[in-house]
């Protein structure tokens, strides 16, 4: 047993749900959907034996073991200047243009230089958040995305945002690089999205089979069948342009999972540009034939991911409000260097 985890022996009862039991026994500090993750990962055994299924319900009581990570000690949230742009904010909210490269919220690994550290130094007001250590945040963008964010400051304006993501009322556009043609110049690719049963930092997205007249389905009929530990995932996409192997796309998340515009493209055979978790460089470079000197410039640009609008309802005036930046000038610089055919 690592140093670092903490076992726990509980006896589950007959006829309640495993989920239901752990979100009890452990405390409003482990949410259900937290208990839900713990649970998928492995670390509920019976005999040894992992119970994988949340709602799993045993007939006679049943020892469990739950190992638990060690939660490590929070991070001192002292404010930094990180030089981000303000496109927007008023006494509610703060639209701000994230850089690449920067972490949302402190976590383990993280140190002093997260956006929340940030959001510290540049605001003296913001709401208190989903948890200590995340004032403001009411959505994130991977550490390698950059784009635009909005920031709560207040506990109404944060409850406000946080239902339109949930309800999936956010129009939320973004621009990639991809590897390869697309086998459509547009399309909504929809599926279910999981944990990697493997690599558990990557995210799964397995398409949902094409539906025909002929199978008189539909795809509510497809939501009933997606496996406990996976969750609905759509997004709409349109090639914008395409050079040497590499199409640009403008995306359209309809629901936003972890990883999934990363996860989704790499299923379908074209993984974000600059995508070192999901891309195999190498191996993709050999069947796209690019050379040394296009993967150079690739290095240059790093993850060609950007979330370039957010529109949303202002949580005081109910009014529609959107903004949109600009497409990186990391983009432009690679785009370009495509047109050499030289290595």
């Amino acid at each position: 047993m690592p140093n670092d985890v903490i076992l726990n022996t509980y006896e589950l009862p007959p006829g309640v749900r495993l989920d239901h039991f752990l979100t009890e026994q452990l405390g409003e500090e482990f949410s259900r959907s937290r208990i839900q993750k713990l649970i998928e990962s492995g670390a509920v055994k019976a005999d040894g034996l992992p119970l994988v299924k949340s709602s799993l319900q045993v007939k006679e009581p049943r020892i469990i073991q739950v190992q638990l990570p060690e939660e490590p000690p929070p991070a001192k949230l002292e404010p930094r200047d990180l030089k981000f742009p303000i496109l927007f904010q008023d006494n509610s909210l703060a639209v701000i243009h994230k850089p690449p490269g920067i972490t949302v919220h402190p976590g383990i690994g993280t140190g002093d230089d997260t956006l929340v550290h940030g959001l510290l130094a540049a605001f003296k007001q913001l709401a208190p958040g989903f948890a200590a250590d995340r004032p403001g945040i009411v959505h994130r963008l991977d550490r390698e995305t950059e784009g635009v964010m909005v920031i709560a400051k207040n506990a109404r304006a944060h409850a406000k945002l946080s239902a339109q993501f949930q309800e999936r009322t956010v129009k939320k556009i973004y621009s990639a690089i991809v590897w390869g043609e697309l086998r459509a110049p547009e399309k909504r690719v929809s599926g279910t999205i999981r944990r990697h049963p493997k690599e558990r930092r990557k995210m799964f997205f397995e398409e949902f089979p094409a539906l025909t007249e002929e199978s008189q389905m539909t795809e509510e009929d497809l939501l009933y069948m997606i496996p406990e530990n996976a969750r609905s995932a759509a997004l709409r996409y349109k090639v914008i342009a395409e050079r040497s192997s590499f199409s640009w796309l403008e995306i359209e998340l309809e629901t936003g999972r972890t990883h999934q515009i990363r996860a989704t493209f790499a299923a379908l055979g074209n993984p974000v540009a600059g995508d070192s978790m999901y891309g195999d460089e190498r191996r993709l470079a050999k069947r796209f034939n690019t050379g040394k000197r296009k993967l150079a410039a690739l290095h240059e640009c790093k993850m060609a991911l950007a979330a370039i609008q957010l529109g949303f309802t202002h949580p005081e005036t109910d009014k529609p409000v959107s903004f949109r930046i600009d497409l990186p000038e990391r983009f432009h610089k690679f785009w370009e260097g495509l047109k050499s055919k030289a290595d």
